[in-house]
């Protein structure tokens, strides 16, 4: 019977088979989740093997030594057996998640945001409310990409959107030269560029 409660916790289950057997290193399982519809969204690793994973959460989530007690993103950085490195997380009107990083370990997030009245916010490693979008979106949706570097500290956002149209991210990559590329679905036109 579908219980809505364990779809993250299943999920993470998941995912942790998945890197076990991608990687071929022994992985400490995980679960989080709560009573609400915590979602996992995208999981990637970086050259060192640690494991980057975003999801949606909702209400009062322990990740490793940080509770996050907000609605939004998260992205949470695992070594490659699976022990916390560290969590940010964006608390607002957000829809999905991609992931990228690049050979220094920085960390892309892209997302979707559509926001009536209250701006997206961006919280890093120390809990440190570091930037907010302080605008409603364009149209019905925009994109926005958060690029955190390392150790979990914010260093930009970027935000694009149409006035009548509506924008999603359905992949990002970089290059070896550390530049990032995103495919996007559009319906209508958009402004590339912007903060």
């Amino acid at each position: 019977m579908y219980n809505k409660n364990n779809t993250f916790i299943i999920s993470i289950i998941l995912v942790a088979l998945f890197i076990q057997t991608t990687i071929g290193q022994g992985f400490n399982p995980i679960t989080y989740g709560n009573a609400s519809n915590d979602t996992y969204l995208d999981v990637i690793t970086d050259s060192d093997g640690n494991i980057y994973v975003a999801g949606r959460y909702s209400g009062e989530n322990l990740f490793g030594t940080r509770n996050l007690s907000r609605s939004g993103l998260f992205v949470q950085k695992l070594t490659s057996t699976g022990d916390h490195v560290w969590v940010v997380d964006v608390d607002g009107g957000t829809e999905y998640a991609h992931l990228a990083v690049d050979s220094k370990g920085a960390v892309y997030l892209g997302g979707a945001f559509k926001s009536s009245s209250s701006p997206l916010e961006f919280y890093d490693n120390n809990n440190t409310r570091r930037e907010e979008i302080n605008y409603i979106s364009n149209g019905r949706d925009d994109i926005f990409i958060w690029k955190i570097d390392k150790d979990g500290n914010h260093i930009r956002t970027n935000r694009y959107g149409g006035v009548h149209s509506a924008e999603s991210i359905t992949d990002m990559v970089t290059d070896t030269s550390d530049n990032l590329y995103i495919t996007t679905v559009q319906n209508g036109s958009f402004t590339i560029g912007g903060k």
